[in-house]
C-alpha cells in the first residue's frame, strides 16, 4: 500500500530478507538505526516476542528524524513507553499513531492522553455488526 498507493520508498526490517516487490530495501537489527534515520514514517507491524519486546526506545527515537512519525499497529510492549513520552514532549520525533499501548485501557492521568501530535485508537480486532453500527452513530 505505501509503495504502490503513495509512491513511498519502503524500507523493511526482517530477520530474513524476503524479497518482496513492495519493499525497496531490507535491513536487520545491525543497521536498524541507519534505516530509522532515513524514514519519514516508521510502522511497527511485528509480533511481540521475547526478542522484540521494547525494540523501540530512547536510542531508536534519537536515531529518527525530528519530523518522523511512529505508527504502531501491533503491540504496545514493542515500545519503551517512557522513552516515547519523553521523545514526543521533547520534539525528538514528529508524532505518533498508536493502536495499542502497554496497559489497556488507559488509566486516568496516563501521559498518553496528553501527548502532543499523537492519535491513539482502540486496539480492536475483528469487524462486528454492532461495531459498525456504533461507528456510524459516533462518526456519522
Amino acid at each position: 500500500m505505501c509503495k504502490v498507493g503513495f509512491g513511498m520508498k519502503v524500507l523493511g526490517m526482517s530477520r530474513t530478507s524476503r524479497g518482496s516487490k513492495h519493499v525497496d530495501r531490507y535491513s536487520d537489527r545491525s543497521d536498524m538505526h541507519e534505516a530509522l534515520g532515513e524514514a519519514d514514517v516508521v510502522g511497527l507491524c511485528l509480533a511481540l516476542t521475547p526478542s522484540t519486546g521494547r525494540i523501540i526506545g530512547k536510542a531508536e527515537f534519537e536515531a529518527m528524524k525530528p519530523t518522523s512519525l511512529l505508527v504502531n499497529g501491533a503491540r504496545g510492549a514493542l515500545i519503551e513507553e517512557a522513552a516515547l513520552v519523553e521523545a514526543m514532549n521533547a520534539g525528538t520525533i514528529g508524532g505518533a499513531g498508536l493502536d495499542s499501548v502497554g496497559s489497556e485501557p488507559l488509566a486516568e492521568g496516563s501521559p498518553f492522553l496528553n501527548l502532543p501530535n499523537s492519535i491513539i485508537t482502540a486496539h480492536v480486532r475483528g469487524v462486528y455488526v454492532w461495531r459498525r453500527e456504533r461507528g456510524r452513530k459516533l462518526y456519522g
